[in-house]
């Protein structure tokens, strides 16, 4: 039922040319942000409308959690290479994880942008700035709305609390 009901947001804002305000049989559609609907409309001008593209978009940034597993996994063990293979292997076979994959949905997408986070502050951990974080901010924000923020949320509180690099 979702599936159908975000193709069909993303049709209406394609075949209207209208790419601010995601709509709904005509009505303004307020319930989610657009950066999936403009991500299918993107795949739409590019190769043609169908309904095959739209599933590669949640399978791309399912493919990308994968890495970002594998790098945060890493960087946690750094001692031990079996582990993040592991952890991504895990999360690969995952049935949940399976069948989102190839789900029109904002799950996969809302994921990598959460993900984002603890990457980046293992890395400034490190003493390396990275701005993936404010990235994913703003494109979590454009995912999924103010959720973003309960996911990421305690990531940064808890480096505010313990990283020696914020208080220095």
């Amino acid at each position: 039922m979702d599936e159908t009901r975000y193709l069909s947001v993303a049709w209406e804002m394609f075949s209207q040319s209208t790419f601010l305000i995601p709509r709904l049989n005509g009505f303004p559609y307020y319930h989610k942000s657009p950066l999936l609907f403009w991500m299918i409309i993107g795949m739409w001008k590019l190769f043609a409308v169908n309904d095959f593209l739209p599933r590669l978009i949640p399978l791309f940034f399912s493919i990308a959690n994968l890495v970002m597993v594998h790098r945060i996994s890493f960087l946690l063990w750094a001692g031990n290479h079996k582990i993040p293979k592991v952890a991504s292997l895990m999360l690969a076979t995952c049935p949940v994880w399976i069948f989102f994959s190839s789900a029109i949905m904002f799950d996969m997408v809302l994921t990598f942008w959460v993900l984002l986070y603890p990457w980046g502050i293992l890395l400034a951990w490190e003493n390396r700035f990275v701005g993936w974080v404010v990235v994913g901010l703003g494109c979590g924000l454009l995912t999924k709305g103010p959720v973003i923020f309960v996911h990421v949320l305690p990531c940064i509180l808890f480096y505010m609390k313990v990283s020696p690099i914020y208080w220095n």
